[in-house]
C-alpha cells in the first residue's frame, strides 16, 4: 500500500505533456520558477495535482530535439526538485548541448546554488 501510495504522488507518464508544463510561455524567469517549482512539489497547476517524477524531467533535459526553453525549464525543476543525481547529469547534458545559450543556462544550473542563481540562468532563455 505504502507503494503504490508513493507511486501516486508523481506522474509517471498518464499522458502528460511535460514538455508543455515546464515550458517558459509569457512568464519572467521569477514566475517560471515558481511555476516549476509547484511542479516539482505537486499542485502548482490545480487542487490534487501530482509532482512530476524526475525520470521524464531528466528525459525532456537530454531531448537533443527540444525546445531550448522545455529543456531548461526542465532542468530547472530538477534542480528544484532536491534529486541528488540531478546535477551531474544536467551537466552531461550541457557537455552534449549544441546550442551555447542552453549549454550556459544548463551549466549555470548546474552550479546553481540559490534562488537567485537559478534565475539567472533562466533570465536569457527566450519566450
Amino acid at each position: 500500500m505504502l507503494e503504490a501510495f508513493q507511486k501516486s504522488g508523481s506522474i509517471a507518464g498518464n499522458g502528460v505533456d511535460v514538455r508543455a508544463l515546464v515550458s517558459r510561455g509569457p512568464r519572467t524567469a521569477r514566475e517560471w520558477l515558481s511555476g516549476l517549482d509547484g511542479l516539482v512539489h505537486g499542485g502548482a497547476v490545480r487542487y490534487r495535482v501530482a509532482a512530476i517524477a524526475p525520470e521524464l524531467l531528466l528525459e525532456v533535459v537530454h531531448d537533443a530535439n527540444g525546445a531550448t526553453d522545455t529543456r531548461a525549464g526542465a532542468a530547472a525543476a530538477l534542480i528544484r526538485s532536491g534529486d541528488a543525481t540531478a546535477r551531474p547529469r544536467i551537466r552531461v547534458a550541457a557537455d552534449a548541448c549544441a546550442d551555447p545559450t542552453l549549454r550556459t543556462a544548463l551549466l549555470s544550473l548546474s552550479e546553481a546554488e540559490d534562488d537567485e542563481a537559478i534565475e539567472r540562468a533562466l533570465t536569457p532563455i527566450a519566450r
